[in-house]
């Protein structure tokens, strides 16, 4: 009887071992599974578009998109690296002097008061340098519209005049030397605004174009000459339009209708041009950066040691890397559109636009059979 009470006793004792084992498995079984789970759906959505032949779909394996290795990240390595520190350290102390620990801790009432402020900061910069970028894009356009359109302009009145005065050969050819000069001059603009916004710099391989003349290329030499003398050669070139648009209007060739819609045209060209250089040239107030970015480290190093000890380190670092990452992915962002103009790969492509627009330049030329040297 003995024997058989044994028996049971250790059978109870290797079940409930059992049960226990199994109790202390199910986290890291679990683990395990959400581990499988997420990498699964995440390789069977990339597999599904690399096999879609939808643009919305490929978009996100492009580099344009979170699932591509080389995806353009906004990673700011100078501030991440003293945020991952803070957590290093954190979860150093967590394991060497646990004990001590709850004496480090912060209180997060700290943190839940900068939430606010700090949020309406990165808000309001992130609105700001949007509103920034979309603004410079917007006058690059204005930029290229007003030169076409004057260009048109000054082509085809001319072919109208040139029909009118055809037995005054001198007339024609001094109307046809007229409107050769301002196409010549028109075409410098565009490559001169984009010597002057990029700082003379070649922007980046991506948005870069297979060939790009000089701004003299097409100029009338008197206009090259002066130009390149000039102390500002984009101010000299476009005082050269306006004399080209009166000259034009002195010989009849246009009304004081059309030549005051081309001083118009010209002159908002040229306002386009200054709102971009002064984007190019002034940056957002020192003091209001400054501030901001200093509540944002402090906010992100300091972060770790509100919730230190209630933690394990492996969540303490994710939740550390996930807060540094959104954060300062904020700012880097936020700058790159406050700087619009520049040899990076996600500024404007200001060269790729202003081709685009000479080009068009030249072949109103062509049609029109002004200028010869544009072809």
């Amino acid at each position: 009887m003995s024997l058989l009470q044994h028996w049971r006793c250790s059978l109870r004792s290797h079940v409930r071992f059992l049960r226990t084992s199994r109790q202390a498995a199910q986290p890291k079984v679990a683990k395990v599974l959400v581990s499988v789970g997420l990498t699964g759906s995440v390789m069977f959505g990339v597999a599904f578009a690399h096999l879609s032949s939808d643009e919305n779909e490929k978009v996100w394996i492009s580099r344009r998109g979170p699932l591509s290795l080389d995806a353009q990240r906004a990673i700011e390595l100078v501030p991440l690296l003293p945020c991952v520190g803070s957590g290093l350290v954190a979860v150093l102390l967590t394991k060497t002097m646990p004990k001590q620990v709850k004496a480090l801790r912060l209180p997060i009432s700290v943190h839940e008061l900068t939430a606010l402020p700090l949020s309406i900061l990165l808000a309001f910069r992130f609105q700001l340098s949007y509103e920034r970028w979309w603004a410079s894009r917007q006058q690059v356009q204005e930029v290229g519209t007003n030169a076409i359109a004057l260009a048109m302009c000054s082509a085809n009145n001319q072919e109208v005049i040139s029909l009118d005065k055809s037995e005054d050969k001198l007339g024609a050819d001094e109307i046809e030397c007229n409107e050769h000069r301002m196409l010549g001059l028109l075409d410098a603009a565009c490559a001169l605004i984009e010597l002057q916004l990029s700082k003379e710099q070649d922007p980046h391989p991506s948005n870069g174009v297979e060939s790009w003349q000089s701004f003299d290329t097409h100029l009338h030499p008197v206009d090259a000459r002066q130009i390149s003398q000039s102390g500002n050669r984009i101010n000299c070139c476009f005082d050269a339009i306006f004399t080209t648009v009166h000259r034009g209007q002195m010989l009849g060739v246009y009304s004081s209708e059309l030549a005051s819609g081309m001083y118009e045209l010209a002159s908002n060209m040229f306002r386009s041009y200054k709102f971009c250089d002064m984007i190019v040239n002034q940056q957002s107030p020192a003091p209001f950066a400054v501030h901001m970015r200093t509540i944002l480290l402090v906010f992100c190093i300091s972060f770790p040691f509100t919730i230190i000890g209630q933690v394990n380190p492996v969540s303490l670092m994710l939740m550390q890397s996930a807060l540094s990452f959104s954060l300062m992915g904020i700012e880097f962002v936020s700058r790159q559109m406050e700087h619009p103009f520049g040899n990076d790969e996600s500024d404007i492509p200001l060269r790729f636009a202003l081709q685009r627009i000479r080009a068009d330049i030249r072949l109103i030329a062509q049609k029109h059979q002004l200028l010869d040297g544009l072809d």
